[in-house]
């Protein structure tokens, strides 16, 4: 104990202080008991202390509305006693103070917006990862530009809005037709930002659904990673799914139900890093210091990653019985960006004709084409008008020479004349579609290689061009395992073994042609970095495959190259229905991709 008069006992610290360290009571009755330090704490302690049961009676209230303003306003003070037992607490604070309180907190983080928005039937163009000042001016001029020519119903931003300052671009004011899907961390600031500069967008907390497709955010894959949007699980995202992550991506699932793909439009801003600022506290008096990004892995290693982003939107097209998503790609060629739909290029000061459009059709397996899917793509192609039109191979099924079936004793009873008699006459018909035509051999044009390769002496009989005739017809044959380049673009059947290559055929592709390439084989629609797989035109029962679980989509490929950038459309077919350019493309009801009666000659020249 301390005998210097001067000094004074502190029970809240513990410690003999200075009298001067105590402050007056204010009541006449000298110092008070506690020193200043201690009163201080002992008040804040006791304000947190209340604000903490403020707000635990407040998220109480909440949880008993289900966050619903609705709900709330229907809930009385015995029903809230009654469900919590709280009548203590009301007492102190009084409800109508905490209904309040929760009914405010609601409406900052955006509660009175709609959870769900189900969209009727329209045209949708769906974007986002904006990050406010990190998308350009010009950017915007060729959205604007975008949502005018395709007459857009809505523009649907997804994800990421706000930028490192928590702020939104003041150019989306422009947009009367926007519709946000804020993100959860993001939804109360774009509250406020909206209120506060009076923006007139409309706000979605959770889902937007276009029929059986769900537009919602991620959080399974971050921004600065590689990860493919095929890794979402199906369980967390069960349906035909459009979410952001930075990446114009497509994914087709294994299912048993149907086609159910995943799209990611890619992202609106320039690649960038997310500089959350960083402070230290260094615990010398409190000194606040600001860290350098260089210092830390996480920022040199977003540096590395923010160079797989690619810019794109979506078209979603709906007539309220079918749904067409279509990928759009953002290219900037010189100053300004510019992307394309259908047979037109878009840019922000107008409309332009492609340099060259390209039409492709894979995987017919011929005898079992699919008739309905070669008449949606020949009506097509009576729109679209392309330049070059490319058979991107397994055109014939070799039925009649499958190898595979021979080598495990099965009797093959197909006839090879009937077999190519049918694929000349549907090598005929779509020769027509462009002046120039292409067809790569595939795997399947293989087996008869295969056979002869057993029987030498049949080898100048047996073969795709002299069954088929092609050379007769235009076509430019392309060997197995070739690669057919127009342009800056690579076509390939898809077979072809890559090794030492990592990830999905389409990954592979892009790392190994180092641009842009397109392929079938795979019988489905597939995006990954410069990778495109287009579905197949043959029947999804081939009677090898597993048709109750499946991935395989009916679909083709249209590419509009423009100033040497390739605008790379993987189109699916669903149902037998195609919504594109403004137009429902369905088959006719007559059988004129197949054959009767015919007869053949062989005819030789010298």
């Amino acid at each position: 104990m301390s005998k210097d008069k001067n000094k004074r006992y502190c029970p809240w610290c513990s410690e003999w202080k200075e009298k001067d360290e105590f402050a007056s009571d204010g009541k006449d009755r000298g110092l008070r008991r506690t020193c200043k330090s201690c009163t201080y704490q002992r008040k804040k302690q006791k304000k947190q202390d209340k604000n903490e049961r403020k707000s635990k009676l407040m998220h109480a209230l909440m949880e008993l509305a289900r966050n619903d303003l609705d709900r709330l306003a229907g809930i009385t003070e015995s029903d809230f006693i009654e469900n919590t037992n709280a009548s203590d607490h009301v007492e102190e604070f009084t409800y109508s103070t905490i209904k309040g309180y929760a009914e405010a907190y609601l409406l900052q983080n955006g509660y009175n917006r709609p959870k769900v928005l189900d969209l009727p039937p329209g045209r949708y163009l769906v974007g986002g990862d904006s990050h406010g000042k990190h998308t350009k001016t010009k950017m915007f001029d060729l959205l604007k530009a975008v949502n005018q020519y395709l007459a857009v119903d809505k523009f649907i931003h997804i994800g990421h809005m706000l930028d490192d300052d928590n702020d939104i671009s003041y150019h989306w004011n422009d947009f009367d037709n926007l519709v946000v899907l804020a993100r959860t961390e993001e939804i109360q600031t774009v509250e406020k930002i909206a209120e506060k500069k009076d923006y007139n967008f409309q706000i979605v907390r959770d889902e937007i659904i276009i029929k059986d497709h769900s537009i919602s955010t991620q959080d399974m894959i971050r921004d600065y990673t590689k990860q493919y949007i095929k890794s979402l699980d199906s369980e967390l995202f069960p349906d035909n799914l459009i979410t952001n992550l930075h990446r114009q991506e497509i994914a087709t699932r294994t299912t048993f139900d149907g086609d159910v793909l995943v799209y990611s439009p890619g992202c609106l801003c320039e690649g960038h890093i997310v500089e959350t600022i960083k402070q230290i506290d260094f615990n010398d008096g409190y000194q606040i210091k600001q860290a350098k990004t260089s210092g830390f892995v996480k920022y040199r290693r977003m540096k590395h990653m923010y160079r797989f982003w690619q810019q794109g939107l979506l078209l979603v097209d709906y007539d309220g019985e079918n749904v067409t998503v279509t990928p759009l790609k953002i290219a900037k060629i010189g100053k300004q960006y510019v992307t394309s739909y259908f047979d037109k290029i878009i840019t922000a000061d107008g409309v332009e004709n492609p340099d060259n459009k390209i039409f492709i059709s894979s995987d017919y397996h011929v005898p079992f084409h699919d008739r309905k899917v070669l008449d949606i793509q020949e009506k097509v192609c009576e729109d679209y008008k392309p330049d070059v039109f490319v058979n991107a191979g397994d055109f014939m099924d070799g039925d009649s020479l499958n190898h595979h079936m021979m080598d495990k004793g099965h009797p093959v009873q197909a006839c090879i004349l009937k077999e190519f008699a049918l694929g000349h006459h549907i090598l005929k018909r779509m020769s027509t579609w462009a002046p120039k035509s292409y067809v790569i051999h595939g795997n399947h044009e293989r087996f008869y290689d295969d056979f002869t390769n057993k029987y030498p002496q049949l080898s100048n009989l047996l073969n795709f061009k002299v069954l088929s005739n092609v050379d007769d017809l235009g076509y430019e044959c392309v060997d197995l395992k070739d690669v057919l380049k127009i342009g800056s673009l690579h076509i390939i059947h898809g077979d072809l073994f890559m090794y030492g290559q990592g990830g999905s055929k389409q990954e592979k592709a892009s790392r190994t042609f180092g641009g842009d390439v397109i392929m079938g084989h795979v019988h489905y629609p597939a995006k990954r970095f410069n990778g495109y797989s287009i579905g197949l035109t043959g029947q999804l029962d081939q009677d090898y495959n597993e048709v109750n679980a499946s991935n395989w989509v009916h679909g083709f490929g249209m590419v509009n190259q423009y100033k040497g950038v390739n605008f790379i459309f993987p189109v699916s077919i669903l149902n037998h229905k195609l919504l594109l350019n403004d137009t429902l493309y369905e088959p006719e009801e007559d059988d004129f991709w197949d054959i009767g009666e015919f007869s053949a000659k062989i005819e030789f020249k010298y």
